[in-house]
């Protein structure tokens, strides 16, 4: 049951084209002569393209110069900035302003930049105080004063005009610019497309100055900032730097350093000198002291004579401070006067000599065995007593000399951590100072490179002369196709929304009864009408005599047929019936159960009176009673019931019938109320009961009878019968 239901749908639906075809042309066709008057007068479009190359990967420049690596993703981020400029609303405004202020100044020479008709179109709706705004042969000012205006307020006619929907100086319709890289390269297209070929050409020309101009002042001020910072920052680098320097010269100043790692090294190397130098005068002094106390002694001892008298020890002492003139003279040799030196020199020999003398006035000389030996213990005290005195006087002053290097260290020592902490001072500044100029240098640099763009203009915008081919002839099938498309929805969607039983196969699932039999509606006229008519009748016939067949029977055969409404064509379907079974040889009687007594009876018809009908147990009693002996030799006694739900049944005159028939209207919709009254006939009759569809179409009929023959062309025989019977 599924599947022929699924298959009755779709021949359903191929139904409701073909009976719908003469509208499913029409409305189409109706569809696409609106679309055709309504694109009569359609604009022509005109489309105008530019190229611009970009030399963002191709191109060298000072900054790269002999390197051939390319960042792509900074490539790609490059050409998405230049792409988002051209489409932004400050470019687009401002290409707006200018078109529409060059249009308005306007007055006599048209060509290359709008036709007359545009013109003429534009001084129709710009007002007069806007007019007012141009001063002949001042583009810049007249600019200046649109822009000045526009920015007044939100509700001036250049504000509306730009951000509403005119067709040439709108954002929406600047906005429909395209902007397109092309493949992998360098360059960049541009396409415009406008009703007016020259302001189409004129837009483009005018959006490519405003990009190149606002392009450039944008990387200049890009740059500029750079430089200024780092031309700031290198100033005050240099004034830290050169402060530095200036207190480390100011402080060597005040601290007599000329070079302080080589001061401090001589100031180390002459103290270990001094150190060394002292160490053996210290030697030769001890050495000279003891051996002249043993001298003194021996000649105290054995020659009774006295060596420490005040002549001797005068002369000793003025000998002692010229040795310690000679040997500070000596240790500062550098600094020490020659002629003074030697002066000093003659001095010291001359206190010798006097020394020699004096010792030689003390000696008595004896010739005796001990003579040779006091000279000689007196020449050795005489050497003795100069070199100790010597080299005292040289200890006494290498102290003096190193007790001033002393005062020299102790005065560096604490130089060298100041020095440093400024030199690494100076240091820091310095390479902040290198830093900043190296990072001058690459935003120099960068800002040389820039005011050496490689953007050009390849491909200047071409003035069209040709429109664009029209779409009017896709607009026209488009709307009829949708047309179609819509009208088959429609009837679709209302043959699906449509609730009336109308199949032989609804009737079954609304009554769950069996369907014995189907008649088509009258007024359809549908070719082989008198023949299908033919054929309902046998099929019910064929229904009652099956379910009403008894060998034992001696009587007529009663069948009764009902409806739940009135008007629902019992009386139609009675009489075709009686036709067909008196066609066949057997007889009929028919009964009409009816309140009305005056109602009009076909001929061969009985009137039932209804309150006759509630009384009877059977219809053959009722036609005893009448004395009807004709019934005795009928067929079959076919009875019409007024409408279930109007009247009220005899269950026990229902139950006498041998078969019922339920009549149901095609054309109307099932109920609750049906359902109601469907539960109390099957109460009554139990399974003695079928139902008959009338007044169905013939397309309907198709579930019952199979194909209906009807007049069809070769091309619909054949879709029906090799495509849609085969595989639908």
């Amino acid at each position: 049951m599924n599947q022929s239901y699924r298959t009755m749908n779709i021949y359903q639906f191929i139904r409701i084209v073909v009976r719908n075809i003469v509208l499913l042309m029409l409305l189409p066709l109706a569809a696409g002569i609106v679309m055709y008057v309504a694109t009569l007068n359609q604009p022509l479009e005109y489309t105008s393209t530019a190229t611009i190359f970009t030399g963002v990967t191709s191109s060298s420049s000072i900054e790269n110069m002999g390197s051939n690596r390319v960042d792509y993703f900074a490539a790609q981020s490059t050409y998405n900035n230049l792409i988002s400029i051209l489409s932004s609303r400050s470019i687009l405004e401002e290409v707006s302003l200018r078109l529409l202020t060059e249009h308005l100044m306007l007055e006599e020479d048209l060509k290359g930049i709008i036709t007359a008709r545009s013109h003429a179109e534009l001084e129709e709706i710009v007002p007069d105080h806007v007019k007012d705004l141009m001063i002949p042969g001042d583009f810049d000012r007249s600019l200046e004063n649109m822009i000045q205006f526009t920015d007044m307020d939100k509700n001036n006619f250049i504000y509306g005009i730009i951000n509403y929907d005119h067709p040439h100086y709108s954002l929406k319709a600047l906005s429909g610019i395209k902007t397109l890289r092309l493949g992998s390269s360098d360059i960049i297209e541009l396409s415009y497309q406008a009703n007016d070929p020259e302001i189409c050409h004129r837009t483009l020309e005018i959006l490519i100055d405003v990009f190149l101009e606002k392009y450039s002042h944008l990387k200049k001020n890009q740059t500029d900032n750079v430089v200024a910072y780092f031309e700031q920052q290198l100033q005050r680098a240099s004034d830290k730097l050169k402060d530095s320097e200036a207190r480390l010269l100011e402080f060597n100043t005040r601290n007599e350093i000329i070079n302080y790692y080589e001061q401090t090294k001589h100031i180390a190397s002459q103290q270990e000198k001094i150190e060394i130098k002292m160490q053996d005068i210290q030697l030769e002094h001890d050495a000279a002291a003891a051996v002249l106390k043993k001298l003194e002694s021996e000649i105290q001892s054995r020659f009774k004579i006295t060596l420490r008298n005040r002549e001797i020890l005068k002369i000793r002492d003025d000998l002692v401070q010229i040795n310690a003139l000679l040997a500070s003279t000596e240790v500062e040799r550098d600094r020490g006067d020659p002629e003074r030196i030697s002066e000093m020199n003659r001095q010291k020999n001359s206190l010798e000599a006097s020394l020699k003398n004096k010792i030689d006035s003390l000696y008595i000389y004896e010739r005796n065995s001990q003579g040779v030996e006091i000279e000689r213990f007196l020449g050795d005290w005489l050497s003795t007593v100069v070199e100790y005195e010597s080299a005292g006087a040289r200890l006494i002053a290498m102290s003096e000399k190193k007790e001033e290097f002393l005062k020299l260290y102790r005065k560096f020592a604490p130089l060298g951590a100041r020095l440093k902490r400024i030199e690494r001072e100076i240091k820091v500044n310095e390479e902040e100072y290198l830093e900043i100029l190296h990072n001058l240098g690459l935003a120099k640099l960068k800002q040389q490179n820039e005011m050496m763009s490689n953007i050009k203009v390849l491909d200047a915008p071409n003035l069209p002369i040709d429109p664009m081919p029209t779409k009017r002839k896709l607009f026209i099938v488009v709307v009829a196709f949708f047309a179609l498309i819509f009208t088959l929805l429609a009837l679709f969607i209302l043959e699906l929304l449509d609730k009336r039983i109308r199949s032989i196969s609804k009737l079954h699932e609304y009554t769950g009864l069996t369907v014995a039999g189907g008649f088509e509606l009258q007024e359809q006229h549908s070719p082989g009408f008198t023949s299908l008519s033919e054929r309902s009748a046998n099929y019910l016939i064929e229904n009652l005599m099956i379910h009403t067949a008894n060998p034992d029977r001696t009587g007529p055969v009663s069948i009764q047929f009902f409806s739940h409404w009135e008007q629902e064509g019992k009386s139609h379907i009675l009489e075709q019936l009686a036709v067909r079974l008196e066609a066949s040889g057997l007889r009929c009687l028919n009964i009409c159960v009816s309140g009305d007594p005056t109602l009009p009876s076909i001929p061969g018809q009985i009137i039932m009176p209804l309150e006759k009908m509630l009384k009877v147990s059977s219809y053959e009693s009722y036609l005893s009673e009448l004395h009807r002996e004709a019934f005795q030799g009928s067929d079959y006694i076919l009875v019409e019931i007024p409408a279930v739900s109007k009247t009220l049944q005899n269950p026990s005159l229902m139950k006498s019938a041998a078969m019922s028939y339920l009549v149901v209207d095609a054309s109307r919709t099932w109920s609750a109320a049906d359902n109601f009254n469907l539960e109390k006939l099957k109460q009554i009759l139990g399974e003695k009961i079928h139902s008959v569809l009338n007044r169905t179409s013939s397309h309907d009929m198709e579930e019952l009878m199979g194909e209906i023959p009807r007049k069809r062309s070769f091309l619909r025989r054949y879709i029906k019968n090799k495509i849609i019977k085969r595989y639908i």
